[in-house]
């Protein structure tokens, strides 16, 4: 979710909120968090390339069958929230 002035300055967050429940349990789905990130370098920096880099990072993680245990089934491999992040960081850039 984005909230954009007309300077290109914005307010990027997930659209399904903190979730306190499961906070410091290693099990939250951190995707939405860095989709986020990926939508700040587009729209407020100009950074088209990085977001790319990252959007395709998170599109090849999750072909590879990765899941996070909020989407996990008998087909994927589960893992944790620092683990689904580390996956990622591996094929950016």
């Amino acid at each position: 979710f984005a909230s954009l002035n007309e300077k290109g300055f914005g307010l990027y967050e997930p659209a399904g909120g903190s979730a306190p429940d499961i906070a410091g349990k290693n099990i939250a789905n951190p995707i939405a968090q860095i989709l986020s990130a990926a939508m700040m370098l587009r729209h407020s920096f100009g950074l088209e390339e990085s977001a790319k880099a990252i959007e395709n990072a998170v599109q090849k993680v999750l072909a590879e069958g990765y899941r996070t245990a909020d989407l996990a089934d008998h087909t994927t491999m589960p893992v944790t929230t620092s683990e689904m992040g580390n996956l990622i960081e591996q094929y950016i850039g």
